[in-house]
């Protein structure tokens, strides 16, 4: 029988491996349930049910054990320290992966991680058995298999088309360097100054600077929103006065 390969998730920038900690099981990864609100009628046979428009977070968990038998860790510190990595992230919404899920990431936060059950064998070894509880957006998104984000580089004057597999409507970032008139699918997007690069994050709708400065007032949305990728084909169009346009797709499933 072959080794078992270890589980692993990372959660922002808190790597399970770095603590010698072993993922045995993830708990309640399902798929989002519709968010809608039910309400009953006095007189009225069944409920009405009211459509919200969107999905519920997530909430999941997983199961951990960490043992310091094959290496020479000290536990408690081990363990403390990564109590302390987990809970510096203040509750924010950060990039979670996991080797259970290869092709894709969530965007979630940890809700808490449990006491841990310590247990000593007869030879002095330490377990402790805990979980580390997570609430996640109901976006799963795509990733390659090189951990890279999908992502299209055009250079100027090009036009190529990106394809969405999905049956999501995505909300790319788009990285412009340059000005000019940005087509994407029926959608244009003017950049009238440019000093040093604008993103369009178009899941938020804003425009800013590579250091997160508000950009806002050096784009006109010539359609009136900021541009999407349907599924299926959306043909994009950069002008000559773009250098460079790197969008991130952003694709997702439920």
């Amino acid at each position: 029988m072959g080794k078992r390969v270890r589980q692993y998730f990372i959660i922002g920038n808190v790597d399970s491996r770095k603590y010698g900690i072993d993922v045995r099981g993830i708990d309640g990864f399902d798929g989002a349930e519709r968010d809608v609100t039910t309400v009953s009628i006095p007189g009225r046979n069944g409920s009405l049910t009211i459509d919200n428009g969107g999905y519920k977070d997530v909430s999941y968990k997983y199961e951990c054990i960490m043992c310091n038998r094959d290496s020479a860790i000290d536990f408690d510190t081990e363990f403390a320290s990564f109590r302390d990595a987990v809970l510096s992230l203040q509750g924010a919404n950060v990039e979670i992966h996991d080797s259970y899920h290869p092709s894709e990431y969530v965007i979630g936060r940890v809700d808490g991680v449990l006491s841990p059950n310590v247990t000593e064998d007869w030879q002095g070894a330490k377990y402790a058995k805990f979980d580390v509880k997570i609430t996640r957006k109901p976006q799963r998104y795509i990733q390659t298999t090189a951990g890279q984000y999908d992502h299209v580089t055009l250079k100027a004057g090009a036009a190529e088309t990106i394809t969405n597999p999905t049956h999501q409507t995505a909300y790319p970032a788009i990285s412009i360097s340059g000005t000019g008139q940005l087509c994407v699918g029926d959608c244009y997007v003017t950049v009238n100054t440019n000093h040093s690069g604008i993103i369009l994050n178009c899941e938020t709708q804003e425009a800013t600077g590579v250091n997160g400065e508000n950009y806002n007032g050096y784009i006109t949305l010539d359609t009136g929103g900021f541009p999407t990728l349907k599924p299926g084909n959306t043909k994009v169009i950069v002008p000559s006065s773009m250098s460079l346009v790197l969008i991130s797709t952003k694709f997702w499933r439920l």
